[in-house]
Order: C-alpha cells, then sequence, then structure tokens
C-alpha cells in the first residue's frame, strides 16, 4: 500500500504549488519513520515464521479462518484502502464536506464509548 501511496504522491509533486511539496515532503517523512518501525519489523517476522509451514497448514481451518484467508482477507482490505486514498487524491472534488454538527457527534460518540469502556 505504501509503495503505491508513493506514487500518488510522486505525481501530486509534479502538479502541486510550494506549500503543498512541503506537506507532502513531511509525509514521506512520516512514511520512511512507519517503514522503519516496529510495524514494518513485525510484518516482516511474521513472513518468515509463516513461510516453513506447509501449503495443508496455512489452509488449515479447524479454528476459524486459515491463515491464508486471514492473508487474502488484509490484502483485499489494503487494497481496497489504496483505491479509496487514490481516488480522493486524485479527484479532490469528490471528498464531502462534512458539517459541523456532524463532527461533533462523532466526537461525542467516541467520548461515551470511552466512558462506557472505563465502567467495564
Amino acid at each position: 500500500m505504501l509503495s503505491a501511496l508513493y506514487k500518488y504522491i510522486k505525481y501530486f509533486l509534479s502538479k502541486a504549488g510550494f506549500t503543498f511539496k512541503i506537506i507532502i515532503f513531511l509525509l514521506l517523512c512520516c512514511m520512511k519513520k512507519i517503514l522503519d518501525s516496529k510495524f514494518e519489523i513485525d510484518r516482516l517476522s511474521y513472513f518468515k515464521s509463516i513461510s516453513n509451514l506447509s501449503l495443508d497448514d496455512l489452509n488449515n481451518k479447524s479454528c476459524g479462518w486459515s491463515i491464508l484467508q486471514h492473508l487474502y482477507h488484509c490484502f483485499l482490505v489494503e487494497s481496497l484502502a489504496n483505491q479509496y486514498i487514490a481516488k480522493k487524491i486524485l479527484y479532490p472534488e469528490t471528498i464531502t464536506n462534512v458539517s459541523l454538527l456532524t463532527y461533533f457527534k462523532s466526537n461525542h460518540h467516541k467520548l461515551l464509548i470511552k466512558k462506557i469502556i472505563s465502567k467495564l
């Protein structure tokens, strides 16, 4: 997903003004931190740990979804997220403005959920 996002950012850099280029530069710095982060290290170690499993083990559904089904699901989710981000970047007119009331409702629900969880 990050490589595709990098491609879209690179495209925007060719068409962007100075302020937007600074924002893109900061975003690229954040992407580098993500690539060097614990998440990336964990991801690589995970793939290394399952590389020794047989195809039967990868397809084992005894506890619900198999490992391959989980991996395919993650792939689909990332692909769809990538398509959504690309659409919003390439066609900013598709981004709708959210009313102030909707913004407050969203944050209010988050606070309520946190309060409920803290009481459990």
